[in-house]
């Protein structure tokens, strides 16, 4: 079982390495992030200031320092160049199917981690995610660990992974603000509540853990409140958090259903698998690997369709426990005659003719708007 389980991680740490650095210095920086990100690494080498960022020479806040500093270090070793401003976005994507299986290992078995993991990096959004210099991969990876750990540490009641938890959100803080500690401790507590067991909160180790945050994550924001005192506290608690909520920032605003829309696609081509998969797992809502899952995907969903500010990345965090549900299915097909499994699976595959039509009709939509105008 061991060699089994080996193996199947090493084929998907080598496909997820194909997937996301081949070519990885291709195109060149073409977003707003991007190469905003990439000034921001430039200045870090020219001003050797790591504690603020700068664009263009001038001092700017924009999100926490951690990947900047990652990617820093990537520039040193490998020039300054697209592939190395890039390399930790596609180094996360890697340690982030390999959580990704763990998780599926732990929740379910080897094949089921084999399946999710597989079927994350092979959708559409999440590659994308691992192959551009942006930071949404590092903080699904963050909050993807810390939710396994917590999940090990659950069912060990080993103190070290509770302690490991907390490292990953504390990363998660000064990856991108507050998000990377509410998300997962969110989650955490529901999944406790729901379980009636928020007893165990005490076996959690809450007061080293807050040490842990503390340790990791408030140096950084310590730092910089010295050197800008207010302005650097309106842009930690404002900008970072609760601006995406109250209004549109960077001209990214979106309807109520617009995640509905972004799963649709970003998940493809698995996303016709999500009804009868969320189905499946509601059903299964007082086991615990489901109950999990829930407690991450459901607020988060809700939360960031009530945001103002809504992006397709925003929502990635939740795709590692997506590529769960569904690879969950794809394990109990392969390994099951039931009846109901496979009209399951008949269903999701008419919703993907209706998911692919519905795609071609957009574009058709899309594409004649202008042909009056092309013909006067």
């Amino acid at each position: 079982m061991d060699n089994n389980k080996n193996n199947l991680l090493a084929v998907l740490i080598l496909l997820a390495g194909v997937l996301f650095f081949f070519n990885l210095w291709q195109p060149s920086l073409y977003d707003a992030a991007e190469t905003t990100y990439g000034e921001f690494i430039k200045q870090i080498g020219i001003t050797k200031d790591f504690l603020t960022m700068h664009y263009n020479g001038q001092v700017i806040f924009d999100k926490p320092p951690l990947y900047f500093w990652l990617a820093t270090i990537a520039t040193v070793l490998f020039g300054f160049n697209e592939f190395a401003i890039r390399f930790w976005a596609a180094v996360s994507g890697v340690l982030t199917v390999i959580t990704i299986f763990y998780l599926g290992k732990t929740f379910y078995n080897e094949r089921a981690g084999f399946f999710s993991g597989l079927i994350a990096m092979t959708s559409f959004q999440f590659l994308i995610q691992s192959r551009i210099a942006e930071i949404d991969i590092l903080l699904t990876l963050l909050i993807s660990a810390a939710l396994l750990f917590f999940y090990w540490g659950f069912q060990t009641k080993n103190p070290k992974f509770y302690w490991l938890c907390y490292a990953a959100m504390a990363l998660g803080v000064i990856t991108k603000g507050i998000i990377g500690l509410a998300i997962p401790a969110l989650a955490v507590f529901l999944f406790l509540l729901f379980k009636k067991e928020l007893g165990r909160l005490k076996e959690m180790q809450l007061l080293p853990g807050v040490a842990i945050v503390a340790l990791i994550a408030s140096p950084w924001y310590l730092a910089s409140w010295a050197i800008h005192g207010q302005i650097f506290a309106d842009f930690a608690v404002g900008f970072l958090f609760m601006s995406r909520f109250q209004g549109v920032v960077s001209g990214h605003p979106g309807p109520w259903y617009y995640y509905f829309l972004a799963i649709i696609l970003g998940f493809a081509p698995w996303s016709h698998f999500l009804p009868f998969a969320l189905l499946r797992t509601w059903k299964k809502r007082l086991q615990d690997p489901a109950l999990l899952t829930l407690c991450l995907i459901i607020p988060v969903f809700i939360v960031f369709s009530i945001a103002k500010t809504k992006l397709p990345s925003y929502l990635l965090l939740i795709y590692p426990f997506l590529a769960i549900m569904v690879g969950k299915i794809w394990d109990d097909f392969l390994g099951t005659e039931q009846k109901m499994l496979k009209t399951g699976m008949a269903i999701s595959n008419v919703l993907l003719a209706v998911v692919v039509a519905l795609i071609i009709i957009g574009f058709v939509m899309l594409g004649t708007t202008n042909y009056s105008g092309q013909y006067q």
